[in-house]
């Protein structure tokens, strides 16, 4: 599956080297929550602000990192689409495949209950394949009986009474001929 071009993230090399350091992804993940500046992000990973300047740096290079110059005395860093794009890649995609394997687990939970259940009760499972053939062969007759002059109550009795005993009675009146 192909995603759409604004959709795309293009690592280049630069981006490469930039998430190369623990620490420059960490930078990313306090972006993330809010924007901040230097120093309040050299005091939340416990580095120093030169070192925090000089990643942030590194990051804004490559893209990932936007620095807001408001024409006060702090300035302040935040992500970029591709850097938000690189730390919550394609969250759709994550749910499509949660969802495809909660359905797979439903599946495979349906076989195995019907797998314990025709292994414990054969007899049942034969009888069960037996009752859904004979409803096949004899569907024409029961729906010729049900509808020949019956009423909508006999009608209703007769389905809710079950097929088998329908399918009894349908093949009891055919062998006496009537």
């Amino acid at each position: 599956m192909q995603l759409p071009e604004e959709e795309r993230v293009t690592l280049d090399s630069s981006s490469f080297k930039a998430l190369a350091s623990e620490t420059r992804v960490l930078i990313l993940k306090e972006l993330d929550k809010k924007r901040c500046t230097a120093s309040e992000i050299a005091k939340s990973l416990g580095i120093s602000v030169q070192a925090a300047s000089e990643h942030l740096d590194n990051l804004r290079v490559a893209g990932l990192v936007e620095r807001i110059d408001e024409g006060r005395k702090w300035i302040y860093f935040n992500l970029t689409e591709k850097g938000r794009a690189v730390l919550h890649p394609d969250k759709s995609k994550r749910l499509w495949v949660l969802l495809s394997l909660f359905a797979l687990i439903i599946a495979g939970s349906g076989f195995m209950l019907y797998n314990q259940y025709s292994l414990q009760n054969p007899l049942a499972a034969a009888q069960a394949t037996a009752d859904l053939s004979a409803f096949k062969t004899a569907a024409p007759t029961v729906d010729s009986q049900l509808f020949e002059g019956e009423s909508a109550r006999s009608e209703s009795a007769a389905w809710e009474s079950g097929v088998p005993s329908v399918l009894s009675a349908n093949s009891s009146s055919n062998s006496t001929g009537k």
